[in-house]
């Protein structure tokens, strides 16, 4: 075979070829339609095909009002969530969407689990260490740390037993006391994070809840605190949002 035949045979392949796949190809005008080229050097139009919407993740808030502002619409809605913070761009043929996840603090998180009794209650080497390491950088107050450090406590028990209608009826006294306790506060002050991603903190008070039988101690959040606290981090969160994209609609969702 002649190298002339073989050059020959692939123009017929590439012609072959060409006939049985359309030449397709796409502007590139952000509009993504669609074109023929035909073999004759001709184009013609293709039906429109709509991409993708838009399904962006955000890490930050200065990420999200980044994002947010340089695709700025005549319609923006932004959603503002205890789970996460949603942006909404309304065009003609779909619906486009920016979030960013909300993930709670890790302390935060762990005295939510203590005030609804999850393993809330601990003996003093427990409690020392959930101060200083658990709830580091929340404030913990240097005197209530040495005061919780000096605690004595000490319990002694009296068994008596009694004979009544021919049956015995045992009893038991505990008699409980802790060396120091006239020091320990009733409520302590914590400085924290709500959520991971943002810096702003809340104040919650907390109560200190000896349990004299059991020589052991309790934080626990008074009621409304977390809810409160978590809920004005939220307003936070959309006040700043209105501040950096004013002509953004925003709505908040709180927690009952």
């Amino acid at each position: 075979m002649s190298e002339l035949g073989a050059e020959a045979i692939l123009e017929i392949e590439r012609l072959s070829r060409a006939a049985i796949e359309p030449n397709l190809f796409e502007t590139n005008d952000g509009k993504h339609i669609r074109w023929l080229r035909k073999q004759d050097g001709s184009v013609e139009r293709m039906p429109d095909r709509v991409p993708e919407p838009w399904d962006v993740t955000l890490l930050t808030l200065d990420q999200f009002i980044g994002f947010v502002q340089a695709n700025l619409q005549t319609i923006n809605n932004i959603f503002v969530g205890p789970d996460e913070i949603v942006w909404y761009k309304d065009t003609e043929l779909r619906l486009e969407k920016a979030a960013m996840p909300l993930k709670l603090d890790p302390r935060y998180e762990k005295m939510t689990q203590w005030t609804n009794g999850a393993s809330g209650l601990k003996d003093q080497k427990d409690f020392l260490r959930m101060l200083l390491i658990d709830l580091y950088g929340c404030g913990v107050s240097k005197d209530f740390i040495a005061t919780v450090r000096t605690l004595k406590f000490q319990n002694s028990s009296e068994v008596g037993g009694n004979i009544q209608a021919g049956s015995e009826q045992m009893g038991k006294t505990i008699n409980a006391a802790v060396a120091g306790a006239d020091k320990l506060p009733e409520t302590t002050q914590l400085k924290m994070k709500v959520y991971e991603d943002f810096e702003d903190t809340e104040t919650i008070i907390c109560a200190v809840e000896p349990q004299l039988d059991k020589a052991k101690l309790q934080l626990i959040a008074l009621p409304g605190e977390l809810v409160k606290a978590r809920n004005t981090i939220l307003s936070n969160m959309a006040d700043q949002i209105k501040q950096e994209i004013p002509s953004a609609r925003v709505y908040l969702g709180m927690i009952a």
